[in-house]
């Protein structure tokens, strides 16, 4: 990688991603394999069907199925996490839900030729400074003839009301081409280092407006998916097109099909006859502008494509030059119910390349556990939705990798409340294409949801000892009613997993040796709950800090006392963002900094006593800590401190972290220092 600044891809797996997934073609895995995601970031807005938003609206008399203007809406999917954004209602501000300073801006411009009716893009800025483009499709020196990003993917949306985007008198004329997913397309540091993504995107037709009467509407294109195509990186930010990337990353896809000696594949035997050879591909939503597609009133989104093959390449004398490679191979393991199977990974080998030689490893292999997806029986005639899951990875080194998960623990007959449910099933309200509601009206039905209990690491070359490792989760499954603005409120039930109270991990095989044991406790986001710590101290929990650690406690060994524990006290500030959601019955939606407010230490000391320390510490508006005030040991005085940062102002680029003057002295915070006796260091930064 020429420098430090490059993108972070990788391949990342989720057993817990293919919960509630049901049939293939509904559900279609993506472009690498069920559970697997690699997504350098995307920003995306929902719609409502037009069908659910007639009231006051200029909609026709008869049924369409096509996506209205519902409100303003966003999530963001950037460095491996996914948040909402929030719009604040006062200041038009975007913000993260989980507010960390990052600055949202969106944006328009007809110099962006992304295909969104009036050029819609967003720039998102990190704490660091780094500026993050999605959408934007002209990188900064484009002209005519040069390469475009196809970042922005889009659908036709209909403005059915007075002052939504494309609103007119007519619902036929009240329509625009919008987009529903902005991808990371343009990334620029401080230093004007810079990367580019290009994205190939797949289009689809459908019937837009339908005549129920004809079932014929007007054949209109959209993007019904795609993929990245290459990203560019050891750029400068003004010679974009002037010069050649020092890097590179190619990225190599096939048809969703698997070739054999009788059938090759190719894009143009994706026929109605050879349907079942794309087997989690929806044949009767693949539409082209010459089909007619009748009954097909509804835009979809799947895609044909799976990724085969990542190449890195670096320049060299004015040539890219292969630095290794990492190619994937697929199966579609048959589900046993009926269903059509998903793309699953089976293998990824890499190959390396240098001074003329190819060496490969041996590959990596992916073997598969099947699990029913839903509680069978739960409702007649719908099938269990058997989804697989990795149970065993053989590594290139020679070793396996083995997962054990959770049993089902929720039966037809015997199932929980809603409300209460503390099991890992959770209840959804759908309409199953197997057995719908009268009139398609959804209707409760229960999925079930697995945790790894149990993973083993065997070296099968070198004969050393298999390494166990256990998990066991107490203080029951929480789960959340769900809160979507765009779900109907008859339809919103407890479906939002919201984990476990307590976690513990214990390492090594009981048989051979006695077990190591630690132990974590977690804020669940639950307004209302008490959370306590090893002691029974309890601390009120808030929706901002689902997922935060209340304490992690070491023993000393399974069944030992306790040698060390930390517990956190969580802060939050003000409200950053706040937006109503009172048209929808629901409370506002707002975003917050986060951060600890306190940190309390005790550990083992000999005898058996506990030696106890803590930190307090405060933040500022844009929550950077500002105060660390350290007791030492409780139990005695004179070994206080206290820290206090000042920042750099450089709030117009971002560059939240810059640290001015940091100052320690021999006293507790909110105490006035004799200066300079009680001075320990004093940092100043330029």
């Amino acid at each position: 990688m020429p420098g430090e600044f490059g993108p972070d891809l990788g391949l990342s797996y989720s057993s817990q991603s293919v919960d509630g997934r049901t049939a293939a073609t509904n559900n279609q895995a993506n472009w690498i394999g069920d559970g697997w995601t690699m997504e350098p970031g995307y920003i995306e807005r929902r719609y409502t069907s037009c069908e659910e938003d007639k009231k006051d609206g200029n909609n026709p008399s008869g049924r369409v199925g096509d996506q209205c203007w519902k409100k303003e809406n966003a999530s963001l999917s950037l460095g491996g996490s996914s948040t909402p954004l929030v719009k604040d209602d006062a200041s038009g501000e975007w913000r993260k839900k989980n507010d960390d300073g990052t600055r949202i801006a969106l944006l328009t411009s007809s110099n962006r030729g992304n295909g969104d009716n009036n050029g819609e893009y967003w720039r998102v800025t990190a704490p660091d400074g780094t500026r993050y483009y999605f959408g934007y499709h002209r990188l900064p020196g484009w002209t005519e003839g040069k390469p475009e990003t196809n970042s922005t993917w889009t659908v036709p949306v209909y403005g059915n009301h007075d002052g939504e985007p494309c609103h007119a008198t007519a619902f036929k004329d009240s329509w625009c081409q919008q987009a529903w997913r902005w991808n990371l397309d343009y990334v620029v540091d401080p230093h004007a280092n810079a990367m580019a993504y290009y994205w190939t995107k797949e289009t689809n037709h459908y019937q837009r407006n339908i005549d129920p009467a004809t079932y014929k509407g007007t054949m209109t294109p959209y993007t019904r998916g795609g993929h990245l195509d290459r990203v560019e990186y050891g750029l400068r930010s003004n010679t974009m097109y002037g010069r050649k990337a020092a890097a590179k990353v190619d990225f190599t896809v096939a048809e969703r099909c698997l070739p054999t000696d009788d059938f090759d594949c190719a894009a143009a035997k994706f026929t109605a006859a050879n349907a079942k050879k794309w087997p989690d591909t929806p044949f009767d939503q693949f539409c082209t502008a010459s089909a007619t597609c009748e009954g097909n009133s509804s835009p979809s989104f799947f895609t044909r494509k799976r990724l085969t093959q990542v190449t890195t390449s670096a320049l060299s004398e004015g040539t890219y030059q292969p630095v290794d490679t990492w190619k994937l191979a697929h199966s579609f393991p048959a589900t046993g119910d009926g269903t059509d199977p998903a793309l699953w990974l089976a293998s990824l080998t890499r190959t390396g390349h240098a001074g003329g030689k190819d060496i490969s490893l041996p590959a990596v292999t992916f073997r598969a556990k099947q699990l029913p997806n839903r509680v069978e029986g739960a409702v007649d005639e719908v099938p269990p939705y058997n989804r697989y899951r990795v149970q065993a990875i053989d590594t290139e080194s020679g070793s396996t990798i083995g997962v054990t998960y959770s049993e089902a623990d929720c039966k037809p007959g015997s199932l929980p409340t809603p409300s209460t449910n503390t099991k890992r099933c959770y209840p959804v309200i759908w309409s199953p294409p197997e057995s719908p509601g009268v009139d398609y009206e959804p209707y409760q039905d229960w999925f079930h949801s697995y945790v790894v209990t149990q993973m083993l690491e065997s070296d099968n070359t070198g004969g050393a000892p298999v390494k166990r490792t256990d998990y066991r989760y107490l203080g029951g499954l929480a789960w959340a009613k769900g809160d979507d603005e765009f779900t109907k409120a008859r339809h919103r039930t407890y479906g939002d997993r919201r984990g476990y109270e307590r976690v513990q991990v214990r390492g090594g095989d009981p048989a051979q040796t006695e077990q190591s044991l630690t132990e974590t406790r977690y804020f669940r986001g639950i307004a209302g709950a008490k959370v306590a710590d090893g002691e029974g101290k309890e601390i009120a929990d808030h929706e901002a800090f689902a997922g935060m650690t209340r304490e992690f406690a070491t023993y000393d060994g399974d069944g030992g006392s306790l040698l060390t524990a930390t517990s956190s006290t969580p802060w939050r500030s003000a409200a950053t963002a706040t937006h109503s959601r009172k048209a929808d019955g629901l409370p506002d939606v707002q975003a917050f900094h986060t951060g600890t407010s306190a940190e309390q230490n005790r550990g083992a000391t000999t005898g058996g006593k506990l030696r106890r320390t803590e930190t307090a510490l405060t933040f500022d508006s844009l929550g950077r800590v500002v105060t660390a005030s350290e007791t030492g040991d409780t139990a005695v005085t004179g070994d206080e401190s206290c820290t206090t940062t000042r920042y750099t102002p450089s709030e117009e680029k971002n560059l939240l972290g810059l640290v001015a003057e940091s100052t320690v002295v021999a006293k507790p915070c909110g105490t006035t220092p004799k200066l300079p006796a009680d001075l320990i260091s004093q940092d100043r930064y330029y």
